[in-house]
């Protein structure tokens, strides 16, 4: 199993990080139409544990169940290329602190600043609705998910 940790930062003074052009933000699509976008963000990486699509599909659904923790659904949302979703970010409450509990891009779309985008837009969302912080989960072996939440300025939350 690998280890996790505990990330976290304000959300008052979130670097803003715009969508490529053709990207526009949306609400999450259901959990069958979002799942194949996960699964393929997750496959090769150290956070894929050989799930198939449909686990993927019973996933999705449980954290939009309160797997987690209440989703925050004015911070979570998908970025869309035309109709298709290339990405999404899932925001919970945990122990009524903000956190992201999924925040994945489609392997096409990943390195074109979209879940900095998607993570920004959560961030000034909840800024708004006066939570002072966000915090997140990463897997340390997740090295390009770990430089890109470092890059944004999260810091151990411990």
């Amino acid at each position: 199993m690998s280890k996790r940790i505990g990330l976290e930062r304000s959300t008052a003074d979130f670097p803003v990080r715009s969508l490529p052009p053709n990207i526009r933000l949306g609400s999450l699509p259901a959990p069958d139409v979002l799942a194949p976008v996960m699964l393929a963000a997750y496959v090769g990486t150290p956070d894929y544990e050989g799930e198939t699509l449909k686990e993927t599909v019973s996933e999705l659904r449980e954290v939009l169940q309160g797997k987690y923790g209440a989703v925050i659904t004015t911070a979570s949302f998908a970025a869309y290329d035309g109709d298709a979703p290339v990405a999404a970010i899932i925001t919970v409450t945990e122990d009524d602190n903000p956190m992201v509990a999924l925040v994945f891009t489609f392997p096409g779309y990943a390195g074109k600043g979209i879940a900095s985008a998607l993570l920004s837009q959560a961030a000034t969302k909840l800024h708004d609705a006066g939570y002072p912080v966000i915090g997140l989960a990463v897997n340390f072996e997740n090295t390009r998910a770990a430089r890109l939440y470092e890059y944004l300025g999260f810091i151990d939350a411990e």
